[in-house]
């Protein structure tokens, strides 16, 4: 069976267009891997990361807990909301923990 250059010429642009499909796809789904937050956690969830500033060896601890569309930060000046897009950039590539089980603390009888 022999083919004509123009049919040859169809099926490796054909062959061509799959591989690039499928190499968007492969890059789309290394982009997801590599970003760390895809998805904003739902309202009241609660975050813990560690922040180290500068060269500095010991970390200091934050809480993060998301109300409405702000996450509202502990700090030593008091809570600072942020949005979620500038609550990631001040995480960064820090250490971060999401509360998944919260236990209820029981009321006293006093």
């Amino acid at each position: 069976m022999s083919y004509g250059v123009e049919t040859i010429n169809q099926r490796i642009l054909d062959q061509y267009a799959v591989i690039s499909a499928a190499e968007r796809k492969i890059k789309t789904l290394e982009g997801l891997k590599r970003e760390r937050f895809v998805v904003e956690p739902s309202g009241g969830s609660i975050l813990k990361f560690e922040k180290r500033f500068g060269s500095a060896t010991t970390p200091y601890l934050y809480a993060a807990m998301r109300v409405g569309a702000k996450w509202y930060v502990t700090g030593a000046t008091g809570a600072s909301s942020y949005t979620w897009e500038a609550l990631k950039s001040f995480i960064g590539d820090s250490r971060v923990w999401v509360a998944r089980n919260l236990e209820e603390i029981p009321k006293t009888n006093g």
